[in-house]
């Protein structure tokens, strides 16, 4: 979907589980011959997510009772082509917003939609999850669905 919104000059602000490296360069893949796309890896240890983890899925999920969970019975393969990287577990939410946004600006993606954006980056980074994909192609926006794993990826398209 995410794709079709690029295609058609629009912003696509995703946030899904990506834990393969195939899904994320598939998506890019998508992406790229309709406009940019920037893949932002939040990084966090496993055991800072725990620790963060407000519903218990971490500790179900090491109780077996949650199959295939993301950094615990399911692998994150940490991605090696981010054009960001932020260590969730020293950067605070609105300063990892705030490399984001300066990110997105440097390389041209925001413009007029810039407050826009930059509320919606901060939300993400802020939220309770610890690993999400975020797609942000040029104006508007499409979505945003937090995740539950260990380190986070967010791609970013225009």
């Amino acid at each position: 979907m995410a794709s079709e919104v690029v295609r058609h000059g629009g912003i696509a602000l995703c946030a899904p589980i990506a834990p393969y490296d195939a899904a994320r360069q598939a998506v890019r893949a998508m992406i790229e011959p309709h406009g940019g796309f920037v893949l932002v890896h939040l990084a966090t240890a496993l055991e800072v997510c725990e620790g963060r983890d407000r519903k218990g899925l971490y500790a179900r999920a090491r109780a077996g009772i949650v199959k295939e969970f993301t950094g615990i019975s399911d692998p994150y393969e940490i991605p090696t082509d981010a054009e960001l990287s932020i260590d969730t577990a020293v950067v605070d939410p609105d300063q990892a917003a705030e490399r984001i946004m300066r990110h997105l600006e440097q390389q041209g993606f925001l413009g007029s939609s810039l407050n826009r954006a930059r509320a919606l980056v901060r939300a993400i980074a802020s939220g309770p999850s610890r690993r999400f994909d975020v797609k942000v192609p040029t104006l508007g926006t499409t979505g945003l669905l937090p995740s539950r794993a260990a380190d986070s990826t967010l791609p970013l398209c225009r």
